[in-house]
């Protein structure tokens, strides 16, 4: 068990270094991204959403340029080990 809590926490710390290391614009695109997805979570629970960047603001033009370059950077993250 300690060998696999270790790992985690290695893991952990690398994918900090690495988010730290992430241009501000980065940055701001998993910001704008995951305020998305918390105010779909909000509207699913009946709460109302929360004020949010635009994608226009993060350097994108729209939702779906939002999602997409969400995920290249998060796949960048992900593979470099």
């Amino acid at each position: 068990m300690d060998e696999l809590l270790e790992r985690a926490l290695r893991d952990k710390a690398r994918l900090r270094r690495k988010l730290a290391a992430l241009p501000v614009e980065d940055k701001l695109v998993l910001v704008a991204r995951m305020q998305r997805r918390k105010n779909d979570i909000r509207r699913s629970t009946g709460r109302d959403p929360t004020p949010q960047f635009e994608p226009c603001a993060v350097g994108v033009s729209d939702e779906a340029g939002l999602i997409d370059r969400a995920q290249e950077i998060l796949e960048v993250l992900d593979t470099d080990r």
